[in-house]
């Protein structure tokens, strides 16, 4: 029987040792392409080439071979400046990656809306609804609101029908709500009025307050505080209780 001779398995050469200096051709083909593709083409580890992409400012390929431009000193100058949006449409990039870039640079994004008010934008509260002033002066909404509130103006009512002397009457006599059904007005206008002429608003009856009712002249359970005497009248006819004899 003849001996089975084994031949010695070949051993794959080993991979080349890339040198640590980069030759001119290598560098030329950082920001051509995609960084795993030069990684690929120059046999090199990937982190290395992005890394010496990177030492040499130059901006990198995307997989779709758009160009991502480094942010350049007068871009950084902006951020925080305006709102993000603001500055995204003047530097040409996304607000996401305006963002980013402000937040990892660690700059404080200015809050225009808190900057202190002038005359001449107090002068336009209340001439037209919040919204529209907020759009007007670049502010929040919400600090709109606040500051007229603060100044004692009443909500901008619009340019509805005039107010008569019977509907005046009826403000706070009963929940601003249910009174701008019955009139067939806004929330807005009822409450806008009612602050405009100090008047308070409806307060709740209580059961003491309704036994009153028809015991003594409307007049009289009127006395009480928050009370007017259409009011009184009022709440006596809706629970269908018939006014108090004269004494």
């Amino acid at each position: 029987m003849t001996p089975v001779v084994q031949c010695p398995r070949k051993r794959p050469a080993p991979h080349p040792v890339r040198p640590e200096s980069w030759t001119e051709g290598e560098h030329r083909l950082l920001g051509t392409k995609p960084d795993s593709l030069v990684a690929k083409l120059v046999g090199r580890d990937l982190s290395a080439v992005r890394q010496r992409r990177l030492s040499r400012n130059i901006p990198r390929v995307t997989e779709t071979g758009g160009v991502k431009n480094l942010w350049t000193p007068e871009e950084d100058r902006l951020l925080g400046t305006k709102s993000d949006k603001e500055i995204a449409g003047m530097v040409r990039r996304t607000t996401g990656a305006v963002e980013r870039r402000r937040r990892r640079r660690k700059i404080a994004l200015k809050n225009q809306a808190r900057r202190p008010w002038t005359r001449e934008e107090e002068k336009l509260l209340g001439t037209r609804s919040d919204k529209q002033v907020a759009q007007l002066l670049k502010r929040h909404i919400n600090t709109v609101g606040t500051r007229r509130r603060q100044l004692n103006i009443p909500h901008f009512i619009g340019r509805n029908r005039e107010w008569t002397v019977a509907e005046e009457r009826l403000l706070g006599t009963m929940p601003d709500k249910e009174l701008a059904h019955r009139l067939g007005r806004t929330l807005y206008s009822i409450r806008s009025k009612r602050i405009l002429l100090r008047l308070p608003r409806h307060q709740w009856w209580t059961t003491t307050e309704e036994n009153l009712l028809g015991r003594f002249p409307d007049e009289e359970v009127s006395r009480r505080p928050g009370r007017t005497v259409l009011a009184a009248r009022l709440k006596r006819q809706r629970l269908g209780i018939p006014s108090a004899r004269p004494r």
